[in-house]
């Protein structure tokens, strides 16, 4: 049985323009697929944000700190950083 998600344009405008969510943050918070949330934006005319790399301020010693010396995993990572990709931290900390 499937459970139709019932977004209000207000609810989505709060939570993807002001709050910046990411598509994939709203449907963790809704337990539905983040392509459902992709769709309810397109549906309300709701103007899409540019996929890309949050802009954070983050040092190559704070990642490995992370990533070897705290031993979090790509995933931990990925919430701490609210990310919503890091299969690059692997190579990314064995760079010299």
């Amino acid at each position: 049985m499937t459970h139709k998600k019932n977004f209000s344009k207000e609810l989505l405008e709060k939570l993807y323009i002001e709050e910046k969510l990411t598509t994939f943050q709203i449907a963790e918070k809704f337990r539905c697929c983040q392509a459902t949330v992709w769709k309810k934006l397109k549906f309300f005319d709701i103007k899409l944000r540019l996929p890309g790399i949050n802009r954070v301020n983050l040092t190559k010693e704070h990642l490995k700190d992370m990533y070897i010396n705290k031993k979090l995993s790509t995933w931990q990572i990925k919430k701490y950083l609210k990310f919503q990709e890091v299969r690059f931290i692997g190579n990314f900390v064995n760079m010299e």
